[in-house]
């Protein structure tokens, strides 16, 4: 998708103020549905079919942008999902051994939820791998035998997320969000900006 950078907004009117203030493509959604006047929705598919590459990006949606807000203390703060499972793993652990400090997974959770069981199964693929090189505390032991051995077709029917989206006619978007290493890039938060790793 190749973006230069994003500025996550929890509000859809400081979304647009941002996006007036510099020349960025607004891209958002609630509840599943495109927001009036945004160029773009929340859809993977649509969005690899733009050219958006070196653009900056403004973007909101209904649950992302409170989990993001909550992992900007920290010293390095990456941003993973099942698409760049090993990449994000592989630098997680770079940094930490660098840095000597522990990795913490942020699950992003859902509104009605302590968390999504689409993000305990990323936390289980991620601490899995993870744990062979480090060790796992007991949350992420639980993740792994909650989740780790669910087929991907089990996760997608347990989530109450994904079970919206594909409602909503967004099926392909659902598979999509679950190809495992899809990408290598793994991107970071940086004084705000979501930028590429």
């Amino acid at each position: 998708m190749g973006a230069k950078r994003c500025k996550v907004s929890a509000d859809v009117g400081e979304a647009r103020r941002l996006a007036g203030t510099m020349d960025a493509i607004l891209i958002g959604e609630r509840h599943n549905e495109k927001i009036e006047g945004f160029e773009y929705g929340n859809s993977p598919l649509e969005l690899e079919q733009q050219k958006i590459e070196n653009s900056t990006i403004i973007f909101t949606s209904t649950n992302f942008p409170h989990a993001l807000s909550a992992a900007g203390q920290a010293s390095y703060a990456l941003l993973g999902a099942l698409v760049n499972l090993s990449a994000v793993c592989e630098r997680a652990l770079s940094l930490a051994i660098r840095s000597d400090s522990n990795i913490a997974l942020m699950l992003a959770g859902e509104l009605c939820q302590s968390y999504a069981v689409e993000d305990y199964y990323f936390a289980a693929r991620a601490s899995t791998i993870l744990s062979t090189s480090c060790v796992v505390d007991a949350s992420a032991q639980k993740a792994i035998n909650a989740a780790g051995n669910c087929s991907k077709q089990d996760i997608i029917s347990l989530s109450l997320h994904a079970r919206e989206l594909i409602d909503a006619g967004f099926e392909a978007d659902v598979r999509y969000a679950f190809v495992i290493d899809k990408f290598d890039i793994v991107p970071r938060l940086v004084q705000g900006w979501i930028v590429a790793g």
